[in-house]
């Protein structure tokens, strides 16, 4: 998957499933604002996208998942809901 694709499939609204592989070559196209370890499922990552903020996580130890948000203050929520369940 390339970062067009990626940015696509986040304006639409899908929370998009990524190889940690295809993670490690997209990420530095954006810019990291943020990251919260877990100590059980790695890092939740956060980043700005042309699609609004987002979050990367770690739902399995082979896959990543990243999700959009309309704005931060939404993200910051979701990321404290994330960090409660861990």
């Amino acid at each position: 998957m390339n970062a067009k694709e990626l940015v696509r499939r986040l304006k639409k609204g899908e929370v998009v499933s990524l190889d940690p592989k295809d993670w490690e070559a997209l990420a530095p196209g954006f810019e990291e604002i943020g990251r919260h370890d877990t100590t059980i499922a790695g890092d939740i990552v956060l980043v700005r996208t042309p699609a609004g903020p987002a979050a990367v996580e770690r739902p399995a130890p082979d896959r990543l998942v990243m999700r959009a948000f309309t704005d931060e203050d939404v993200m910051r929520r979701f990321v404290a809901e994330r960090m409660e369940l861990y």
